[in-house]
């Protein structure tokens, strides 16, 4: 028999909690399996959940996740169906007709979305075997499957649910492999650091690199950082990636100068949660000083999505960086949600422009960069443009007054040249 404790149900919805499920589902879903029913692990999530709060307040916000609820039990009698966090749910189902009924879920939710631009969307999961609740974390293994098959189409309107299939099932199969290995990667020097230059625009001439982590695997070969680097964000371990990477990138620095030549600044990367997995400012003053690297020469980048949480937290790691001799930079502006209080609450050096600006280059997006241009040389902030891949491009930066560019134009990406200790000159105009 189910155990039944006070915590197994969510107070809000009436589903079950996260804990019963997570307790319970291995043995609801082995029974069934056995019984001959056909098993799928669903997981649903209300995209613009949190602007429909703000808009019509807390209380239409915990009607509509209850009316969510209400209409989960009515598809799905007698199943395993539960309330993981906020306005994301769970469930185990035996249903043969699975999709057909969410896809009436989601006609049901639409009407009451209030001219908002709320969408439910599914990501479903067939247990095929019951030699698949062999395993005793298989929960987790089919609600990462569920939840990967969603996360699929975040950016992909009109669809609405997604089956788990081949493809996700080897990206969920390289992302277990990314996280269980990323020690050894680091340890076997796995991760190499890549330079690709900034050049000034006024001059043409090389400014600085910024440093980039490939992972050159002996399985899966050389990963670009979109196959890694976001696993170890979620799971809290990408700090040990950017730190290899400023490890490797101050050492070839050091042999830069013991061949006497003039190293130019390196620019490397810092998510947020390496501040809340890590002491990051520790670590860059002893990886530098190990390497007998002035910190002038390092440039730290920090996303502009980093500073959408905790301000003060970030106001002290960028007020640390500066009193240890780091210039920092905020990278991929206008990448998201860009707020103007961003640029106002931090005193950044360098505003990196995303690339998305120069995507269907034309006179608006010409306009835009150059009032933001214009606006940053008030607030004290030098600008530079990622993406550069064209002459054209390059001249109407040039003319609109930005200060620094990046982009294939000059160089993809390279490794350190080994030839003469120095790094190859990839950047000449």
């Amino acid at each position: 028999m189910d155990c039944f404790q006070t915590n197994d149900i969510d107070e809000l919805t009436g589903l079950k909690s996260l804990t019963y499920f997570q307790n319970n589902a291995r043995k609801w879903i082995r029974n069934r399996l056995l019984n001959g029913n056909r098993v799928t692990v669903f997981y649903v999530n209300i995209c613009g959940f949190r602007s429909y709060n703000r808009m019509y307040g807390f209380q239409a916000g915990n009607a509509l996740l209850r009316r969510l609820a209400n209409v989960l039990k009515i598809e799905f009698d007698g199943a395993l169906l539960a309330r993981n966090m906020a306005d994301h749910f769970i469930g185990a189902v035996t249903n043969e007709d699975v999709q057909e009924r969410f896809e009436k879920i989601h006609e049901n939710m639409h009407l009451l979305q209030h001219n908002t631009t709320l969408e439910l969307i599914t990501g479903l999961y067939e247990v095929k075997d019951a030699s698949e609740t062999d395993n005793p974390d298989s929960v987790s293994v089919f609600l990462d499957n569920a939840f990967a098959a969603m996360k699929f189409i975040y950016d992909k309107p009109g669809v609405n649910t997604y089956w788990f299939d081949e493809r996700l099932k080897s990206e969920a199969e390289l992302k277990n492999y990314v996280i269980e290995h990323v020690d050894e990667a680091v340890e076997k020097g796995w991760i190499k650091t890549y330079y690709q230059p900034c050049v000034n625009i006024c001059t043409g001439k090389l400014l600085q690199y910024e440093a980039l982590a490939r992972w050159d695997d002996p399985a899966y070969g050389l990963l670009a950082p979109d196959k890694f680097i976001p696993y170890l964000e979620n799971a809290y371990e990408v700090y040990k990636i950017d730190f290899a990477v400023l490890e490797n990138a101050c050492r070839d620095i050091q042999e830069i100068m013991k061949k006497k030549l003039d190293p130019v600044p390196i620019s490397f990367n810092l998510s947020r949660t390496d501040f809340e997995a890590a002491d990051v400012i520790d670590q860059i003053v002893e990886i530098s000083d190990k390497y007998h690297v002035p910190r002038y020469l390092l440039h730290a980048e920090i996303t502009e999505s980093a500073m959408n949480g905790d301000t003060e937290i970030m106001k002290k790691a960028i007020k640390r960086l500066h009193e240890i001799g780091c210039e920092v930079w905020m990278d991929d502006f206008g990448s998201g949600y860009s707020s103007l209080n961003t640029l106002k609450d931090y005193p950044f050096d360098v505003i990196k422009m995303d690339m998305v600006f120069l995507r269907n280059f034309d006179k608006k997006s010409e306009d835009i960069i150059s009032s933001m241009t214009q606006m940053n040389k008030k607030l004290g902030f030098k600008t530079l443009v990622e993406g550069v891949e064209t002459k054209e491009q390059m001249k109407a930066l040039k003319d609109i007054g930005c200060d620094i560019a990046q982009g294939y134009l000059f160089s993809k990406p390279l490794p350190l040249c080994h030839g003469d200790g120095s790094i190859d000159n990839i950047c000449s105009l």
